[in-house]
């Protein structure tokens, strides 16, 4: 089976891969691995001491 290695953006780490599946409506699985991913509110992120990384979670407008 053919898979492509699905990795971050800007750190470059692995997140898991993507397959050919012919059952799904668009012919492709994803098996992404997730690990521990925290939501918190902004306030909740400040009193955390995460306010340097706040801007990340600003919305973008989509890219076109």
């Amino acid at each position: 089976m053919q898979r492509t290695e699905v990795r971050a953006k800007r750190s470059n780490a692995h997140l898991g891969h993507l397959f050919p599946d012919p059952k799904s409506p668009t012919g492709q699985r994803y098996a992404v691995k997730l690990g521990r991913l925290p939501f918190h509110s902004n306030r909740a992120n400040e009193e955390e001491g995460y306010e340097a990384f706040l801007s990340l979670l600003e919305k973008k407008p989509a890219v076109p």
